[in-house]
């Protein structure tokens, strides 16, 4: 079988991330099938370093479609049905996105992570509005195009249907797997100084400014009381989360990190007091997942998919909620952690496997070439 998979929306370092995993194992899976892997340009460094792992692999090929980023973006803002056309012929198609990806590329399987544009922009990721009606259009066509559509979680795959009733039948839920080393590395000696952690991308729809006034509140009450070290993947930290701290006197409180390796990062985490992760949208929540299998505790929002993937394991607040937060990190101070919890909550994250979500994958190609 011949399997074209677009892979550009993978260059991005975050979201990006578990889809790599996956796909590198189902490559690995389904050694007598050819992937044709369709990039718009392969010099971004984490797509170089991806195809890099994929070296030692010989059942597929790169194909860079040289089309305009700015150029496809502009013909999506007017809807053009076809904006991301893709001109290689397969047997099936694979998105790690929403898109279409043109009128002959059928049968079409497409990736859905959350449906947040549906919702105000203050609670996305996105800076513009126009990124906003953009990313509505994509997810719109892709979903009444595609023959299959996978969500990464059943909360979303529930917000799904309810955008898009008549995609009920043809939407199925296949989980995101954290990386391998999440579960493998061994553990480092801790830092000197308790500290909470949060890592990602800073936007509007993780609440960073909420976590911080819930902080800032319980600094106000409690003289001792862990850090927070806020590991961000951005180009540089949003303006408005600086002036916060600075202004409110959490310069020496709050640490702002520029993103590090996968092994430094799992370090970090492991040696923490625990993650603060108050997000007001997520379609999965990666780091609590991957917090949960270094034992440590989890503050999390409320939120129907948060439960979801942490399986009622943590401390739950309500994000728009900053004295719910403060509560909350004040229910963090006092856990008492006991090594068989955190054998359950490490056991809990192991679920959650590339591998596993590769044989899901591998599943829907049988059945949706077959049909």
């Amino acid at each position: 079988m011949k399997i074209l998979v677009y892979c550009e929306p993978l260059y991005v370092p975050t979201t990006g991330t578990p889809m790599r995993n996956m796909l590198r194992e189902l490559i690995q899976l389904r050694k007598n099938d050819t992937f044709i892997l369709v990039v718009r340009s392969e010099s971004n460094e984490v797509l170089l370093q991806f195809f890099k792992e994929l070296e030692q692999l010989p059942n597929w090929r790169l194909s860079v479609a040289n089309a305009s980023r700015k150029l496809s973006n502009l013909l999506g803002l007017f809807r053009y049905k076809h904006y991301c056309r893709v001109n290689e012929r397969a047997d099936v198609y694979l998105n790690t996105d929403g898109n279409s990806l043109g009128g002959h590329a059928h049968p079409l399987i497409i990736t859905v992570a959350d449906v947040s544009s549906f919702h105000n922009i203050n609670q996305t990721s996105y800076k513009r509005n126009w990124q906003l009606w953009l990313r509505r259009f994509i997810l719109t066509n892709g979903i009444n195009e595609a023959e299959k559509v996978i969500s990464i979680s059943d909360t979303t795959k529930e917000q799904i249907v309810e955008i898009f009733p008549g995609a009920a039948a043809k939407t199925e839920t296949i989980y995101n797997g954290i990386h391998p080393l999440w579960i493998s590395q061994e553990a480092t000696g801790g830092h000197s100084y308790p500290y909470w952690i949060w890592w990602g991308f800073i936007s509007p729809r993780k609440n960073m400014l909420g976590l911080l006034e819930a902080y800032r509140l319980l600094k106000e009450e409690r003289n001792e009381v862990p850090k927070i070290k806020i590991i961000y993947s951005n180009e540089d930290v949003p303006q408005q989360y600086q002036d916060f701290v600075q202004e409110n006197g959490l310069a020496g409180n709050v640490q702002f990190e520029k993103s590090k390796p996968l092994s430094d990062l799992i370090n970090e985490v492991s040696s923490s007091s625990g993650l603060l992760f108050p997000s007001f949208i997520e379609g999965f929540g990666m780091p609590v997942v991957e917090a949960l299998s270094r034992g440590i505790p989890v503050l999390t929002s409320d939120t129907k998919s948060l439960k979801e993937v942490s399986g009622n394991m943590g401390i739950y607040v309500d994000p728009s909620n900053s004295v719910s937060i403060k509560e909350g990190l004040e229910r963090m101070l006092a856990a008492d952690i006991s090594a068989d919890v955190k054998e359950e909550w490490k056991n809990w994250a192991r679920q959650f496997s590339p591998e596993k979500a590769a044989i899901c994958y591998s599943s829907v190609l049988d059945s949706i070439c077959s049909s």
